[in-house]
């Protein structure tokens, strides 16, 4: 389940419910929760950045949303992108088919606009190899993960920004019991308050519409945090404080599940054989994890 940010100084130019209407892009994301990329979004807000991926593809994935094609001598195809996500050390995160279909969305896009316009997208992990990697040193990676995503935005422009995370990244307080460090949200909150502004999906897995509704209407709308506290998306906490100290909107998504989905590429060679060849390197419920999915 991803949470979508945005800094704070855009946001009082262009309000959340406006940039929600008037899709332009879809790019589906985590859980199968729909991200769109909006009119807004285009206007003011030329920097993106996930919350995984190894910076030592940065080029390869600048090659790609510039539109080139070809890198380092060969053809740049999607394929040949797998890289920027299932290198992250976070991989397993990253398995489902949407993203693929989120970075050929992206070049799409970029091919569409003026070059003075275009969407970057920064990697925030540091660059590592696997082959180099111990579980002590993979462990050092993944729990740094939010510290190095936050540290990294503080290097970037202080508007125009959408960053797209696991919500519990984003949370903006203490809180979650799943966490030993803070989160990406709560360090950013504490270096820059209010900077940010967080819509964290709100998932209902009641079908869709059989009439095909429209996007602004009952499928996907903002709405407030009266009333709501963490019991109403994580009632496995053991405490619920509200969630207006945690985000600021829940986009509600009807028709939404937050079952995994694995790329078929995944499931192929030579990336099974690639990933299966991790499990030694990560935590043991992850790596059962891995295991089932890769069959």
């Amino acid at each position: 389940m991803a949470a979508v940010a945005a800094l704070q100084h855009q946001i009082g130019h262009h309000p959340p419910e406006r940039w929600i209407a008037q899709p332009r892009v879809l790019a589906p994301d985590k859980g199968r929760v729909p991200v769109r990329l909006t009119e807004s979004h285009q206007l003011a807000h030329q920097q993106g950045f996930p919350d995984g991926g190894n910076r030592r593809h940065q080029g390869l994935l600048n090659a790609w949303l510039a539109g080139e094609e070809h890198w380092q001598g060969e053809p740049l195809t999607l394929a040949r992108l797998y890289p920027v996500w299932l290198d992250s050390c976070a991989f397993t995160a990253w398995l489902a088919p949407e993203f693929p279909a989120l970075f050929a969305a992206l070049r799409q896009s970029n091919l569409a606009r003026p070059a003075h316009v275009r969407l970057r997208v920064h990697l925030c992990e540091p660059s590592f190899e696997w082959q180099g990697l111990t579980p002590t040193l993979w462990q050092q990676h993944n729990r740094g993960r939010d510290q190095a995503m936050a540290d990294y935005l503080l290097t970037l422009p202080t508007q125009g920004v959408v960053l797209l995370a696991g919500a519990r990244h984003l949370l903006k307080a203490a809180g979650d019991p799943h966490f030993t460090q803070p989160s990406a949200g709560q360090l950013l909150q504490t270096m820059r308050p209010g900077w940010l502004y967080v819509l964290h999906p709100w998932l209902h897995p009641q079908p869709l519409d059989e009439a095909g509704a429209e996007f602004e209407s009952e499928q996907e709308q903002v709405c407030g945090l009266a009333g709501l506290t963490t019991a109403d998306l994580y009632p496995d906490w053991p405490i619920h404080p509200p969630l207006d100290g945690l985000v600021d909107q829940l986009v509600r998504v009807a028709g939404a599940g937050r079952e995994m989905r694995v790329c078929p590429c995944v499931l192929a060679e030579p990336w099974r054989r690639r990933l299966r060849e991790r499990a030694p390197l990560l935590s043991a419920g992850i790596a059962r994890q891995l295991q089932q999915w890769l069959g």
